[in-house]
């Protein structure tokens, strides 16, 4: 994760499943790609993230207030 800017953070990664390689069965994906983004405007934070597999093809995002 990096921190662009005091209220922008941007993070990237890869999650590899070790259990895909036992043969196991509903296990299917072996690696996601994941990525997001947070935005952090005074007591606010907005993020969203996705991710990709060969199995799936996944999106969220989360609204936050701190007080």
């Amino acid at each position: 994760e990096l921190n662009l800017a005091q209220w922008v953070n941007v993070r990237a990664g890869l999650r590899h499943n070790l259990a895909s390689d036992t043969g196991a069965s509903g296990i299917e994906e072996k690696t996601q790609l994941t990525t997001g983004i947070a935005l952090t405007p005074l007591a606010m934070r907005i993020e969203t993230a996705a991710l990709y597999s060969s199995e799936e093809v996944g999106a969220a995002v989360e609204l936050g207030v701190s007080f």
